[in-house]
């Protein structure tokens, strides 16, 4: 006996967003992510003169001994900062996916969706 499937009728459909409701969204988006950006040089820089300071302080070494432990805590506070830096990243990102787009759509025009 053949099956025969029928398609799923539409009885809801969402209103295409107005031009305003779309404008506002992407201007919250390219505000976050522009705050995303100037962390993300935020943290290069710093991340940039502690690498500095590292390779001078392992050119004054003599010690070979010294130079290791020098290079075992560079790597140990390596390893950190980028887990730090990851996770304040990851949690900004969803925080703009959660949240601000929903502020965008709110303070649009405050149309109601088509039934």
């Amino acid at each position: 006996m053949a099956t025969h499937i029928k398609p799923a009728q539409v009885t809801q459909f969402e209103a295409a967003p107005s031009l305003d409701e779309v404008g506002k969204a992407y201007i919250t988006w390219l505000e976050e992510a522009s705050k995303l950006g100037n962390e993300a040089f935020r943290f290069a820089n710093d991340r940039f003169a502690k690498d500095l300071e590292a390779a001078t302080q392992l050119m004054r070494c003599n010690d070979p001994g010294e130079a290791f432990k020098l290079q075992a805590e560079f790597a140990n506070e390596l390893a950190g900062d980028y887990l730090t830096e990851s996770r304040k990243m990851f949690d900004w990102v969803s925080h703009l996916v959660t949240t601000d787009h929903v502020k965008a759509r709110q303070s649009g025009s405050g149309r109601q969706h088509a039934r």
